[in-house]
C-alpha cells in the first residue's frame, strides 16, 4: 500500500513500539518535536553588512540615472549663464574704455594724442623716433580692439578645475 512518510510515523506511534518512534521523532521536524531547531549560518547574501550596502549603493545608482538627464540639462545652463556673464562683464569693461577713449577725443589735447598715437602724425617741430626690432617698428603694448575683442570671445573654463571632469561627465553641447 503506499503510505505517505508522515502516514507512517503517525501509525508507528500509535503501535507503541518504542524504537521506531524514536526514529520517528529524530527524523520529524524541530518544529514538531517542541524543541528549538540548530541555528543555521546565513549565507552571504543573507547577512546585513552585505544587503544593506549592496542595497544603497542600487538605490544610488537608480536615482542617479533617474536625474541624469536633468541634471545634464542643469550643469549646461548653468555653464552657458557663467560664459554669458563673463562675456557680459568683458563687453562692459571695453565700452567703458571706449567712453573713455571718447571723452578724451572730445578736447583738442586727446584728438592729438590719438592722431600721434595711432596715425603716426607729427606737429611741425617734433622728432620722431622710431624704434625697431628685424627692420619692423616695435607696436605698443596697449591692448588693441581686436585683442579686446578676441578676449571677450575666450572665456573656456567656467567653473575652474571642475570644468574638465564636468564636461566629460555631461559631455559637450
Amino acid at each position: 500500500m503506499g503510505e505517505t512518510p508522515r502516514q507512517r510515523s503517525s501509525r508507528v506511534e500509535r503501535s507503541g513500539s518504542g524504537a521506531p518512534a524514536r526514529k520517528a521523532a529524530k527524523a520529524a521536524p524541530a518544529s514538531r518535536r517542541g524543541g528549538k531547531a540548530p541555528k543555521r549560518k546565513p549565507r552571504f547574501f543573507g547577512r546585513w553588512y552585505v544587503i544593506v550596502p549592496v542595497a544603497l549603493i542600487l538605490l544610488a545608482a537608480i536615482i542617479g540615472f533617474w536625474y541624469y538627464p536633468s541634471m545634464k540639462v542643469a550643469y549646461h545652463e548653468a555653464r552657458n549663464e557663467r560664459i554669458l556673464g563673463a562675456q557680459l562683464a568683458a563687453v562692459n569693461k571695453y565700452n567703458a574704455q571706449l567712453q573713455e577713449e571718447v571723452k578724451s577725443l572730445e578736447t583738442t589735447a586727446g584728438v592729438e594724442e590719438y592722431a600721434r598715437r595711432e596715425l603716426n602724425l607729427v606737429e611741425k617741430g617734433d622728432h620722431v623716433v622710431i624704434v625697431t626690432r628685424d627692420g619692423k617698428p616695435i607696436a605698443s603694448d596697449e591692448v588693441s580692439r581686436v585683442t579686446a575683442l578676441e578676449n571677450i570671445s575666450a572665456v573656456k573654463k567656467p567653473f575652474g578645475t571642475w570644468t574638465s571632469f564636468l564636461d566629460r561627465l555631461f559631455g559637450p553641447e
